[in-house]
């Protein structure tokens, strides 16, 4: 409390000080100016130099002097804050406690509503398509906006970072008959062809599908679908990827309330106005969204501010959210099954590889070929841990590709792997938690407006019923209440 009440000195007393030196030697030869002074400082020297109207001496104000009249003129203010402070301490202490509650919270409920609920909640009067917001309803930014966030995802990342062609150019074409000619020759005319022969065919239909990957396959489409197909995916990524960023967001909110609390409970010191509580937690709300927001991703380049070196909190950790990033993707979005799994579905590459099968092996029969192509779906996407897909997995070694050139990606292209999640409805984030932060400061005011009537009626209670005092007679005898005049009356009577 006595340091909450000496800032508010401090800075009143440098602000008397500054305008009095400031304006001090400005003051023309007219009254008005003067009377300007009278009303402000109310100094007794400022007041005498108007009345007689030689104001060189005033010009000769020394500094001391000077000092003496700020002081004085502040004495009356200090004196209301200290007795405001004093007589309601609860209100001025549980401000910053508040506004820290009310930055975790805000901040809190930022981050859920970024991926939580799922599916759209609330009265379907109106809707916007892609949107999270409807007139009364909300569904999570992300998987509102999946569709969206994904396709810019993968082309800053994967369209960017990977050659589909190089990449898939790894794979040995006698390598994949050799697997596949082992599952299959039962399946071809009974196991009767020849081993050597069936690997020559097996060899040239792998060695087309490598050199057609990019027209069997679309691997960005298929890496949009996988991050997509289920509106949980996209959002379970990025709290994986931005999982300590998303800590921090919350957890700086009790921080920064925290600190705006204080500023809070000085100008509630100052100025006790009702409307001054919901406004500055709207402030508090607002103010530590954006900060924690920023901070995420700027600077994008190290920065020295005075001893310390600054740059954003996602940006620190390009390393691990790259180690991080490539490891989520290529385990359940960019592998071996995933991919013949887009192959065998999508109607356009099922008929490609079919053709492919049947101009390699013109001596089966379209039933031949579809029972062959049917086998081999069973068999790759039924079995996690199929030999082709543990040759293909490790051969073309997507996660150590993908992590080694997105370790080498710049500050500003590297910010845009969790921005997006962000960026889409930043505002709306921002806003929300002014919102928020009006309505607990609203609450805060309504306890406060509670705890003084309760106060009130407490006293006026004790003044209607003031408690009944015993005054006892003193413990001396009725000899020593006599007086001494009193004392010769008796004495002459007697007499």
């Amino acid at each position: 409390m006595k340091i909450i009440c000496s800032l508010v000195f401090l800075c009143s007393y440098c602000h008397g000080l500054v305008v009095s030196t400031f304006s001090i030697h400005r003051i023309p030869n007219k009254i008005s100016i003067v009377d300007v002074y009278d009303r402000t400082y109310k100094s007794k020297q400022l007041q005498s130099v108007a009345r007689s109207g030689d104001f060189s001496s005033n010009r000769k104000l020394k500094p001391f002097q000077l000092f003496g009249n700020v002081t004085k003129s502040l004495i009356g203010g200090w004196n209301t804050i200290i007795g405001r402070v004093k007589a309601n301490p609860y209100q001025h202490l549980t401000i910053p406690i508040t506004a820290a509650l009310v930055g975790y919270v805000t901040n809190y409920v930022g981050v859920s509503m970024l991926f939580y609920p799922i599916q759209w909640q609330g009265i379907p009067i109106r809707r916007w398509p892609n949107q999270p917001l409807g007139l009364i309803g909300w569904q999570g930014i992300v998987p509102a906006k999946r569709f969206q966030m994904a396709r810019k995802l993968v082309d800053v990342t994967i369209s960017r970072l990977l050659s589909i062609p190089e990449v898939f150019s790894r794979l040995e074409p006698v390598a994949m008959a050799t697997i596949l000619s082992k599952c299959l020759t039962k399946y071809i005319y009974n196991g009767n062809v020849p081993l050597p022969f069936l690997n020559i065919i097996m060899k040239n239909i792998c060695k087309d599908v490598v050199q057609n990957i990019e027209k069997i396959v679309n691997v960005p489409s298929l890496v949009v679908t996988g991050l997509t197909s289920d509106p949980t995916v996209l959002g379970g990524f990025f709290q994986r990827v931005g999982s300590k960023e998303l800590s921090f967001l919350v957890e700086s909110g009790t921080y920064f309330g925290f600190v705006l609390g204080l500023l809070q409970m000085v100008q509630w010191a100052v100025y006790p106005a009702d409307w001054t509580l919901p406004v500055s937690g709207a402030v508090v709300g607002y103010v530590t969204n954006w900060i924690a927001l920023k901070y995420i991703f700027e600077p994008l380049v190290p920065t020295k501010v005075g001893p310390f070196l600054l740059q954003g909190l996602f940006l620190r950790r390009q390393p691990e959210v790259s180690k991080e990033f490539c490891s989520y993707i290529s385990a359940n979005v960019l592998n071996s099954q995933e991919i013949w799994k887009s192959l065998f579905n999508s109607p356009i590459s099922r008929k490609q590889f079919v053709d492919i099968v049947r101009n390699n092996a013109p001596f089966l029969s379209a039933a031949g070929v579809a029972s062959v192509v049917q086998e081999l779906q069973r068999q790759l996407l039924q079995v996690a841990e199929h030999p082709l897909h543990v040759y293909i997995n490790t051969k073309i070694a997507l996660r150590t590709t993908l992590e080694a050139r997105m370790k080498r990606l710049s500050p500003a292209e590297f910010e845009q792997v969790l921005h997006p999640v962000f960026q889409e409805d930043e505002l709306t984030l921002i806003i929300a938690g002014g919102v928020l932060g009006m309505l607990a400061g609203a609450l805060q005011l309504g306890i406060n407006k509670l705890v003084e009537g309760r106060q009130y009626a407490k006293k006026e209670k004790e003044a209607m019923n003031p408690p009944l005092t015993i005054i006892e007679p003193p413990n001396e005898s009725l000899d020593s209440l006599i007086t001494e005049d009193e004392s010769e009356c008796i004495d002459g009577n007697q007499s």
